[in-house]
């Protein structure tokens, strides 16, 4: 079994269960939330030595750009669960 999400979005798409546009726009999405993250856990890094809170995004240290783009990747993430859930039967 995968464990890189990359590779896992890869092979849903090779396997036809999602569509390459949207395995593609998922990807980048991810590759997005982990650029902005690791950015910011630099900045905690240097400025305090230990990251407290490794795994959060300060929306206030992002411009505007950075915020758009963000948003167009949760609108994708969002997408991708609706997929999920419809066809899954998921609640919630």
């Amino acid at each position: 079994m995968e464990t890189n999400t990359f590779k896992r979005i890869e092979a849903l798409v090779e396997l036809g269960q999602i569509k390459e546009k949207h395995g593609r726009e998922l990807c980048e999405a991810l590759a997005l939330f982990i650029q902005v993250r690791l950015g910011q856990q630099v900045v905690r890094a240097e400025q305090d030595g230990i990251d407290q809170t490794p795994n959060t995004i300060d929306l206030a240290l992002l411009d505007k750009m950075e915020r758009d783009m963000l948003r167009d990747a949760l609108h994708i993430v969002k997408g991708f669960k609706k997929h999920l859930a419809l066809r899954y039967h998921l609640a919630g």
